[in-house]
């Protein structure tokens, strides 16, 4: 892929996620300033196309991310993605404030990062198989969940997690695992993404936390706010 294809693909990738529609090469001339021509872009939407980058409905003029353009987005973008300093003192004491008031670490960190991300959000503790669920209602608000497949499809990530818990939870680690749409091995999704990670909590316990949405979602916010949690959560305690 060229320095200019690159481009194109992650401008057309952020703009799907805030418009939820069809990107044409209109729209990414006018948004983001390119120093090519509208032709040039439309060529180039053509060619990410052709390699499997995008898709075309049939209906729209426009452009969609494929499962393999969300990968190359993820794997290209998160790299050097952090949260500022501010952002994360923020979310700390956001964080302990909701602990404090629902007396539970991970039944607080569930709402709050369902909250923050406007995905669906678990968290709970791996060792005592205790987890508690968040933000449901405000992920089925989403416009794809009008369709009734893409509203299975939660249905389904919610079971693969029961059914396939031991698997799922031998591979995690400190390092969000990522499984968008259709690549998921343990469920035949193709609407719904998930990012998982582990933490090790301050008392030796080990941490879940999970972002359950759509193929559209947030990825670069959505790492980083769970990089966050989960480095706010083990350090907790260490400070004091």
């Amino acid at each position: 892929m060229t320095e200019r294809q690159d481009k194109i693909l992650k401008a057309l990738v952020r703009e799907y996620i805030k418009t939820a529609e069809p990107i044409g090469s209109e729209s990414l001339t006018e948004n983001y300033n390119f120093p090519y021509s509208s032709a040039t872009v439309r060529a180039e939407l053509s060619w990410l196309e052709d390699a499997g980058y995008l898709m075309q409905p049939h209906t729209s003029a426009g452009r969609t991310p494929t499962d393999k353009g969300y990968r190359y987005f993820v794997d290209e973008t998160i790299k050097d993605e952090y949260l500022t300093k501010n952002e994360i003192n923020r979310l700390k004491s956001e964080l302990l404030s909701t602990r404090a008031q629902h007396n539970r670490l991970a039944r607080g960190t569930a709402k709050l990062l369902a909250g923050l991300s406007q995905n669906m959000a678990i968290a709970g503790l791996i060792d005592r198989d205790e987890f508690h669920e968040a933000g449901l209602p405000e992920l089925i608000r989403e416009p794809e969940f009008a369709d009734a497949e893409c509203l299975l499809d939660v249905s389904r990530i919610l079971d693969v997690l029961e059914d396939n818990y031991d698997d799922l939870v031998s591979k995690l680690n400190k390092i969000p695992q990522v499984y968008i749409g259709g690549e998921n091995p343990f469920a035949d999704v193709k609407h719904v993404s998930m990012i998982l990670a582990a933490c090790d909590l301050p008392s030796g316990e080990r941490g879940l936390l999970a972002i359950i949405g759509p193929t559209r979602m947030r990825y670069e916010h959505n790492i980083q706010l769970l990089n966050a949690f989960a480095n706010i959560i083990e350090n907790e305690g260490r400070e004091e």
